[in-house]
């Protein structure tokens, strides 16, 4: 009886040695699962990170070359601008600037046309003024004239016909009338001739 007892006691000892035996077997087997899981996923990752650091620096590059295009635009924008729209500015500031002085001239042009056909009227009407005076003094010539207040009298009568004489002047200068910038000019001289 020893003898069954001993045995069943090693049948036991045994059986429970291979159930540990197996129990550490199944948590070496789990392990191990775990242990390749993590390798297998490390070596995925090692994997995707060539074409991901590829990709990315894909992306990098594109990145910068679209801040290069960026940049190169602008760029070319400048050098628009410098070449072809501040010429062009000047150039429509010089021909403004040269249709000013142009039209400044012509306004000084007629302007002095018209004071110089003015100075030809009033050394016309000078001119003339003698026989005006003579035509007036004919007319005086039979009058019966009464002078008052002695040389303030006649004083007065002189400046009267000087008056009227410059009444005439401005009564003929107006029925010449001013001539205008626009219209050929006709000077006093051919005017004179005409008549």
């Amino acid at each position: 009886m020893a003898q069954a007892i001993a045995d069943q006691a090693s049948a036991m000892a045994q059986q429970e040695s291979m159930r540990n035996q197996a129990e550490y077997a199944r948590q070496t087997a789990i392990a191990q699962a775990r242990y390749q899981a993590e390798i297998d996923q490390a070596q995925q990752t090692a994997a995707q990170a060539g074409p991901l650091a590829a990709a990315q620096a894909q992306q990098s590059v594109l990145v910068e070359r679209s801040l290069v295009a960026q940049k190169n635009a602008e760029l070319r924008q400048a050098e628009l601008v410098a070449e072809v729209v501040r010429p062009a500015q000047a150039e429509a500031e010089r021909i403004t600037t040269l249709a000013r002085a142009q039209a400044d001239a012509t306004k000084l042009s007629a302007e002095a046309a018209a004071a110089q056909d003015r100075i030809a009227l009033d050394q016309l009407v000078i001119q003339q003024l003698p026989e005006l005076l003579r035509a007036a003094a004919q007319g005086l010539q039979g009058a019966n004239l009464t002078v008052l207040d002695g040389a303030d009298g006649l004083n007065s009568v002189v400046a009267s016909l000087a008056a009227q004489g410059m009444a005439l002047l401005d009564a003929v200068r107006k029925g010449m009338g001013p001539v205008s910038a626009t219209e050929p000019a006709r000077s006093v001289t051919a005017q004179r001739e005409a008549q």
